[in-house]
């Protein structure tokens, strides 16, 4: 739990959430007689400010702000360079379609020599040589 002093008023905030919708209208006409009975001692010692009139409950979001609108010429090109790309991309995927289409020769693999397999051997045993001769059952 965290170690945060917390005010009544947000306790109070915080239990809300468990209350029923009777509970909630009986503590706000509590809170507006609270105010007036706090307004009228505020008369009668001649303050200057009255108390804070409770803020109204929100009803509903924010509206978030209308989106930009774009002139007929600007929505004109954007919408002639969208073609143009997607143009290229056709173009270029049927390039790709027609090379495919074309038999192409398969890759030569590659031999080594009877020397080269015989030079990659002896050097495989000397490796295992010594690693048998450290006692080690791997490389």
């Amino acid at each position: 739990m965290l170690d945060i002093p917390l005010s009544p008023a947000t306790l109070a905030a915080m239990k809300l959430n468990a209350l029923t919708p009777e509970q909630l209208r009986k503590a706000a006409d509590v809170q507006e007689n609270i105010l007036e009975l706090q307004n009228q001692l505020n008369e009668l010692l001649g303050a200057e400010e009255a108390a804070p009139e409770p803020a109204p409950p929100v009803t509903e979001a924010p509206k978030r702000g209308r989106k930009k609108k774009v002139s007929a010429e600007a929505h004109a090109k954007m919408s002639a360079a969208a073609k143009a790309r997607w143009a290229a991309r056709r173009a270029e995927a049927q390039s790709e379609a027609n090379s495919a289409t074309e038999p192409q020769k398969p890759k030569q693999q590659r031999k080594i020599s009877a020397a080269g397999r015989r030079a990659m051997s002896l050097a495989g045993k000397r490796r295992w040589a010594k690693a048998r001769a450290e006692g080690k059952t791997r490389l």
